[in-house]
């Protein structure tokens, strides 16, 4: 088991960063949520574009509240979370 990182000595040792990320997962726990939220709203944008161009597909407003209920059930975000 790694010991807590030394804040008043951070290049005394080169696991520093290591140690850092094993007792602080919220910094790295934000950044997943974060690049995991940006890849929801691309596949949003993309499906939006996509079902856009149908013959009767509907207000762009109804079709983008679907397309993001549908990402949103099989979003990843609250298994990170939990």
């Amino acid at each position: 088991m790694l010991p807590e990182p030394d804040p008043t000595a951070p290049a005394s040792t080169t696991t520093f960063a290591i140690q850092t990320a094993v007792h602080n997962t919220l910094p790295t726990l934000e950044e997943v949520i974060s690049l995991t939220e940006k890849d929801e709203e691309e596949r949003i944008k993309k499906e939006v574009d996509k079902r856009r161009m149908r013959l009767g597909s509907g207000r762009p407003e109804q079709i983008k509240k679907d397309v993001s209920r549908e990402v949103w059930e099989n979003s990843k975000v609250i298994s990170h979370i939990s």
